[in-house]
């Protein structure tokens, strides 16, 4: 499948999710319970790319395509997914 071909069967996405956190303390801490997370402790994320899958479980995201390959896949968990907004061309932008 040629790049343009590719490019027209998936549509162009911004991925707008919250990706999970971890502590990395490497020592014990006091008491039973950890803290309660907080919003500060959220990564909140937006990924671009061609939309390539998408079901119930996940959706996948491919930045970069070449003929016959594409390359950086994002899979992101369907319940980490606030939002996706599909993206339209407006035109050619002037390269330096």
């Amino acid at each position: 499948m040629s790049k343009r071909k590719a490019r027209e069967a998936a549509p162009m996405v911004a991925v707008h999710w919250v990706d999970a956190a971890m502590s990395v303390a490497s020592h014990w801490q006091e008491g039973q319970q950890p803290p309660r997370p907080t919003k500060k402790s959220m990564h909140d994320c937006i990924t671009v790319g061609w939309l390539v899958h998408m079901d119930d479980d996940w959706v996948q995201i491919v930045a970069t395509l070449a003929d016959g390959a594409h390359a950086h896949l994002t899979e992101i968990p369907a319940g980490m997914i606030r939002q996706i907004y599909k993206l339209e061309a407006s035109g050619e932008l002037a390269v330096a």
